[in-house]
């Protein structure tokens, strides 16, 4: 799991494709490395292979923040890896999960996408086709970005309405942007998960967001462009999503209205299927209906806020409890009413503050948020 990391971490992601291709794993590359560095290679690769023991640091510190916090590193090549990346040119060489639906347990995927500035039209169309899909299919995992406007509108639609939903995120999971949007994020852990090619660290910028858009595409069946306007993010998704063999969808809108005009652009050049319903997705991802018997019972129920603590393991809840006694107290202080080590301790809170059971206060306390 390390090496193919620390290649990440220090090349390019084509060159580190090339690297592999030639050596067959990257603990070969490793073990002919005098080799590799013969050979005419350009100057910032050669200085980053200089430092594959710097790499290989930054990977153990990767391995432990991941132990420490429960979510999974799946590297290229093995059983846990999305089997849908493998049809992308430059597949992730790593990739980061957080969530208790597993990853190779989702099946049947559907990626919502569209504008940041979506309209309450754009709300109402999102809103009928995730609840037409769950109540025809649902089975099916609801994909999108966690972004603002129609992608966290898909995920919030999803989990009120009882299906799976994983969002495709920028950066490292040690952190969560937009920030708003942490509520749904716990949610969506409990109901689905996490996921980022982006280790621990990663600083936020403007082409991950874009870097993002192939495994949005990637990972689903289908897209479906919801609102977007003529130069829209989505439209690079579902130009990546094309190329794919993915299909690909369009809800129109009116003639004139700004955040339609790239879905129309799109259906009138033939380059998305026109849909205005569940029923229509269903047809064109060529997905037949469950009989009402079994969509009842394999349906979960939608997410409901938790008014107890009920669900949480018993290491969560002697947290919980030490703080509904003793109010705020700091880490250390935690370790010593609680009786878990401070890795225990660490894990815990980490999942209660994604759940907001828990929030970090100034000063480093920690405060029961009663839900």
């Amino acid at each position: 799991m390390l090496l193919p990391f620390s290649i990440l971490s220090q090349c390019h992601l084509a060159y580190a494709h090339q690297l592999l291709k030639t050596y067959g794993s990257a603990d070969e590359i490793h073990r002919r490395m005098d080799e590799v560095m013969a050979q005419k290679l350009p100057k910032a690769y050669i200085k980053s292979l200089k430092n594959w023991d710097d790499a290989l640091a930054i990977a153990e510190k990767q391995r432990q923040h991941a132990a420490r916090y429960g979510y999974q590193c799946i590297a290229y090549g093995t059983d846990d890896y999305p089997q849908r990346f493998y049809d992308l040119e430059q597949p992730p060489l790593m990739v980061y999960y957080y969530g208790r639906k597993p990853l190779g347990e989702i099946g049947r995927t559907l990626s919502i996408i569209g504008t940041r500035h979506a309209t309450p039209y754009g709300q109402d169309v999102v809103n009928n086709i995730v609840k037409g899909i769950s109540k025809h299919c649902p089975d099916v995992c609801i994909i999108s970005g966690l972004a603002y406007g129609v992608d966290i509108m898909a995920h919030q639609a999803a989990l009120s309405n009882g299906l799976t939903t994983v969002a495709v995120m920028a950066h490292g999971l040690d952190t969560l942007y937009p920030a708003l949007h942490r509520q749904t994020a716990s949610e969506m852990i409990r109901r689905g998960g996490l996921l980022t090619e982006y280790p621990v660290g990663t600083k936020i910028t403007k082409r991950n967001f874009v870097e993002r858009n192939r495994l949005v595409a990637a990972i689903a069946d289908g897209v479906l462009l919801v609102e977007s306007d003529a130069t829209g993010g989505g439209l690079i998704t579902v130009e990546i999503a094309k190329n794919l063999g993915r299909r690909v969808m369009a809800v129109p809108g009116r003639a004139g209205d700004k955040y339609s005009h790239g879905c129309n652009q799109l259906i009138r050049r033939g380059d998305a299927t026109l849909v205005t319903s569940a029923e229509e997705v269903m047809e064109v991802m060529g997905w037949e209906a469950q009989s009402e018997e079994s969509a009842s019972g394999s349906q979960h129920q939608p997410a409901a806020a938790c008014n107890s603590h009920n669900h949480l393991n018993p290491n969560a809840s002697r947290i919980v409890a030490c703080l509904r006694e003793h109010g705020d107290l700091l880490q250390n202080e935690l370790v010593y009413h609680t009786g878990l080590s401070m890795s225990e301790l660490s894990s815990e809170l980490f999942d209660l503050e994604m759940e907001e059971v828990v929030r970090r206060l100034a000063g480093g306390r920690f405060h029961l948020t009663e839900m």
